[in-house]
C-alpha cells in the first residue's frame, strides 16, 4: 500500500479556514458596507451593505455592479473601477425600493488566488449631503432672500427640498412644550 503524509495539506486547510473566519469577522464588524466584485459582478457583500441597499445577499450575488449605480454617475464610477487603481469617490447608489442614496466608496483592486477582485468599502453619506445642502442654502441666502424674512425662506427651501406643499416652522418656547 501507499501512504501519504497529509499533515501539511491539513495545516494549510486549517490556516485558510482561520483566515476566512478572521476576514468575515472584520467585514461583519465594520459600520461600512463592503462588497467584493470581479469582472463587474458582485461575488460577496456584508450585512451592512445589504441593509443599506434593502436587498438580501442572495439577490445581490452575481448581479452586475451597474445595476446598483445611479445612472447619472455610472460612466464616472465605471471608469474609476476599470482603472484598477485605489480610489476614493462619492456617487449615488440605487436602493431596491428605487430611492437614491449618496455614498462614499473606497475601492482597491487586488489579486487573490490568480483572480483580479475589487474590494470596496461603502459609507452612506446621504445625511451629510443634506446638511451640506442646507448649509449652502444658509450661506447663499443669509438671513433674507429677496427681502423675505429668513424663516419663510427656510420653510420654502425645505418645501422644495422635501417635495412637500406645506412646511410649518415655529419657535419652541422656553417651556419646551409650546410652539409660537
Amino acid at each position: 500500500g501507499v501512504t501519504r503524509d497529509i499533515t501539511e495539506h491539513k495545516y494549510a486547510e486549517a490556516s485558510l479556514q482561520k483566515s476566512e473566519l478572521r476576514y468575515r469577522t472584520l467585514v461583519e464588524a465594520t459600520f461600512e458596507g463592503v462588497v467584493i466584485t470581479s469582472e463587474g459582478r458582485i461575488l460577496d457583500a456584508n450585512e451592512q451593505l445589504t441593509k443599506m441597499l434593502g436587498y438580501k445577499l442572495h439577490e445581490m450575488i452575481g448581479k452586475p455592479v451597474t445595476d446598483f449605480i445611479a445612472p447619472a454617475d455610472l460612466d464616472r464610477v465605471m471608469a474609476n473601477i476599470r482603472s484598477g487603481t485605489e480610489s476614493h469617490i462619492e456617487h449615488g447608489l440605487l436602493r431596491k425600493d428605487g430611492t437614491h442614496i449618496m455614498v462614499e466608496a473606497h475601492g482597491q483592486t487586488i489579486q487573490q488566488a490568480g483572480t483580479t477582485i475589487r474590494l470596496t468599502a461603502i459609507r452612506d453619506i446621504s445625511g451629510r449631503k443634506q446638511v451640506e445642502q442646507t448649509l449652502q442654502f444658509l450661506s447663499q441666502h443669509g438671513w433674507t432672500e429677496n427681502e423675505e424674512p429668513f424663516i419663510p425662506a427656510l420653510a420654502r427651501y425645505f418645501s422644495r427640498f422635501l417635495g412637500v406643499d406645506f412646511v410649518f416652522v415655529g419657535k419652541l418656547l422656553e417651556d419646551q412644550a409650546t410652539v409660537e
